[in-house]
């Protein structure tokens, strides 16, 4: 009878859910599209309702996702989907003014909005697929608290001192706390070099501080000293935004699990694409003292929408850069994919090397100006066309749920303070999906793929012997 009436009452729970997020698109499509009425008399009704199509179906997910878990890689798809293929392009279209001097026909637009509503519908399909029970994410009774070999974590934090001290000699504690001062020492003459040298180096000294903070026999003096490395190295105004959100929403994720229930990780991270993301890119070309942080925090409360314009939210302009450029160049048949995939390469030994897409289209075009995003569907539009682009969201849908599945599984393991690789990277996983979502695929694997084999090959070599390396 219990069972009969928590069945009843799940039921209860799931309808109001679902026909809430129904109605929050609906309202969130309409306000849009009366502005968008309201600012110009250009407005192309057809257009408006792909948007608004768009703008329904990612906002029906994002309740939806955000109600089965307190945080996914599903529910980050569909925040930025919203975000970026809805809300500010939709701005953008009512400003007449999309990034980069965009000039889209009616046709361009409602191509690009039905291509990836269809990325929307072939991702939440793949996200739907059952999957079967993984023995390799079950939970096992076997399993021990985190215990870590002391005389490793002690290397790992020497380790993490003298990359401390490196960025403190090369760079300057002063200039390690901006990041238009910070980035420049770092440019050597391989630039696949220094990439590989900067992310190898950060991601060891964040996972020398997480180790320390999830070890069963936790040494204060040890968390404080590793805390510091971090933010030397990782200073949260002295990197890319990108770099920055990877670390300190993932730590965030990881040590305040418990914290995070609800919707609140949801919540915070809207809050961080209105205010944060736009407030931290006054800190890109500045120094600390230089920067004016009251005057971009002004802007960007009194003119909310126009910030929407601006080159930070041009996925939706290169997207359909991407159709224009695969339109009259063809498409590039995987090499751009590779290139990605292979961005540790250096150009001396691999002359014929890809650029990152975005730079690639804008090189094209003849721009001189290439530092630009290059969102997921994009890369996988230009590289296997229209059929690839359906696949693949297929597959980037059933992924997402793989991992998720792989990570919730386990939070009663956690609870006991029980730790497995999954454990420790998923989180940072999080916000890397959102980099990747946006682009180019080279620059956005590079970074993600530095923590995933650096977290791995710490996790692998600093556990004690035994079943899960306990």
């Amino acid at each position: 009878m219990k069972f009969i009436m928590r069945t009843i009452d799940e039921k209860r729970r799931v309808v109001p859910t679902w026909i809430g997020g129904f109605v929050l698109g609906f309202l969130l499509c309409v306000f849009a599209c009366a502005a968008m009425f309201k600012l110009t008399s250009r407005a192309n009704g057809l257009v408006v309702v792909t948007f608004a199509m768009n703008g329904i179906l990612s906002g029906i997910m994002i309740v939806s996702s955000s109600r089965r878990r307190r945080y996914s890689l599903e529910t980050i798809h569909w925040i930025f989907f919203f975000f970026f293929f809805f809300f500010a392009p939709i701005i953008q279209y009512s400003y007449g003014a999309f990034p980069w001097e965009l000039q889209a026909t009616t046709d361009e637009l409602f191509k690009a909005n039905i291509l990836l509503f269809a990325w929307g519908i072939l991702f939440f399909l793949g996200s739907k697929v059952r999957v079967k029970k993984d023995k390799a994410i079950a939970d096992d009774s076997n399993e021990k608290a985190l215990h870590i070999n002391p005389s490793v974590l002690n290397l790992f934090i020497m380790i993490s001192i003298l990359i401390a001290i490196y960025y403190v000699i090369n760079v300057g504690f002063g200039n390690l706390l901006s990041h238009g001062t910070n980035s420049s020492f770092f440019i050597i003459e391989q630039q696949s070099l220094s990439l590989l040298f900067l992310n190898a180096t950060r991601s060891f000294v964040l996972f020398t501080f997480v180790f320390c903070m999830l070890n069963k026999q936790r040494n204060f003096f040890q968390c404080c000293i590793s805390l510091v490395c971090l933010l030397i190295c990782i200073f949260p105004l002295g990197v890319a935004r990108n770099a920055m959100a990877i670390v300190y929403v993932g730590l965030f994720a990881l040590l305040f699990e418990k914290f995070l229930t609800g919707r609140k990780f949801t919540y915070i991270f809207l809050l961080g694409l209105i205010i944060v993301f736009p407030l931290l890119n006054v800190f890109r070309h500045a120094s600390l003292g230089e920067a004016q942080v009251g005057k971009a925090l002004q802007k960007i409360l009194t003119d909310f929408l126009n910030e929407y314009t601006a080159g930070d939210y041009d996925a939706y302009s290169m997207f359909i850069q991407t159709i224009r450029y695969t339109a009259r160049f063809g498409i590039e048949y995987g090499m751009q994919f590779v290139g990605a995939m292979l961005f540790f390469i250096p150009r001396t030994i691999w002359e014929g090397k890809p650029i990152g897409t975005g730079a690639t289209i804008f090189t094209k075009w003849g721009r001189d100006f290439t530092n630009v995003s290059c969102p997921l569907p994009s890369e996988f539009f230009i590289n296997f066309g229209g059929v690839g682009l359906l696949v693949s969201a297929f597959a980037v849908g059933y992924l997402a749920r793989r991992l998720d599945n792989a990570y919730w599984k386990r939070q009663l393991l956690r609870k006991e303070k029980q730790f497995s690789y999954i454990d420790i990277i998923y989180p940072f996983l999080i916000p890397a999906f959102f980099f990747i979502m946006r682009g180019d695929l080279m620059s956005s694997f590079a970074y993600t793929s530095a923590y995933i084999v650096v977290a791995y090959f710490m996790y692998f070599i600093a556990i004690k012997k035994g079943k899960f390396g306990l």
